[in-house]
């Protein structure tokens, strides 16, 4: 899900992937990739959920993937302890 809230929020923030997803919010996410030329979405079982998948910017500027950190997300912003990558 986008999220389109305005943030004063400057600064490094960590993309986390929450750790519940059904059937039809992947069927979802099958269906907006195949608008998506050369989009791949991994089979649901490969998924890694419910922890630090990747870094950006609400601007999107020098988006970067990060190896797989588990961690128990939270709503809105939160810490991360040792989040310096």
């Amino acid at each position: 899900m986008n999220r389109c809230w305005k943030t004063h929020f400057r600064g490094k923030i960590y993309v986390h992937a929450a750790k519940g997803m059904t059937p039809s919010d992947y069927l979802a996410c099958e269906i907006c990739c195949a608008d998506i030329p050369g989009a791949e979405l991994p089979p649901l079982e490969t998924l890694e959920r419910g922890g630090i998948v990747g870094e950006f910017g609400f601007v999107l500027k020098n988006a970067a993937p990060l190896p797989f950190r588990p961690l128990k997300g939270a709503l809105g912003f939160f810490n991360v302890k040792g989040g310096e990558e």
